[in-house]
């Protein structure tokens, strides 16, 4: 359980402030259907470098903020859910990575983020996300599947940008997912050491 101090209390804030400022930012492309948003990418960040908690409150809080600011359609419980979702995932798989692989190499953090991110595109943009916006606004008029079909194409370009800034944000953040599987410079000067002394 995430222990509420004074420090945590203050990333929260920072986290559901870009949360919530995503969220108010989204354009819609094609009303109902597509819209463009970097909301997911605030929220599998916070995940990844806080924690589950931390990353599923920012999404909902600021989901929640968003819709009370600048609602950009009736509310949906649904919608929030799946706003903080990402934040849920990535904290979880990170932490899984953490404990169970405990091989420092960068290639392979990166490449578990990237199945991360695709993951949570498939399940909350595409499945829940989707499904709550079918019930808004296409039940009786198209088959879920047929209301699918035509968000896919448009979700996948949007999932890309999101993806490649999510691990863009994170690599260049000094608290970065990855800032511990990059080898140190002194690490990399007694490697450059250790080869000149086995070649001479």
């Amino acid at each position: 359980m995430q222990k509420f101090t004074a420090r945590s209390i203050a990333i929260l804030g920072v986290l559901v402030a870009l949360s919530t400022v995503t969220n108010i930012l989204s354009i819609n492309v094609i009303a109902n259907i597509f819209s463009i948003s970097f909301n997911h990418t605030v929220n599998f960040i916070s995940g990844a470098l806080f924690g589950p908690f931390f990353g599923f409150l920012s999404g909902v809080i600021g989901d929640l903020i968003g819709c009370l600011i600048a609602p950009k359609g009736p509310f949906n419980i649904l919608i929030t859910i799946s706003s903080g979702l990402p934040g849920l995932f990535s904290g979880v798989a990170f932490i899984l990575y953490k404990r169970f692989i405990k091989k420092k190499n960068a290639i392979l953090y990166t490449a578990f983020s990237i199945i991360v991110y695709i993951f949570i595109a498939v399940l909350v943009t595409s499945g829940l996300n989707t499904y709550a916006l079918w019930l808004m606004y296409s039940k009786g008029k198209k088959t879920f599947w047929a209301y699918l079909s035509i968000r896919v194409p448009f979700q996948l370009i949007v999932t890309g940008i999101n993806l490649f800034l999510s691990v863009a944000i994170s690599l260049a953040l000094k608290t970065s997912l990855f800032k511990d599987y990059f080898p140190k410079r002194k690490e990399v000067e007694n490697f450059k050491q250790e080869i000149d002394k086995d070649n001479g």
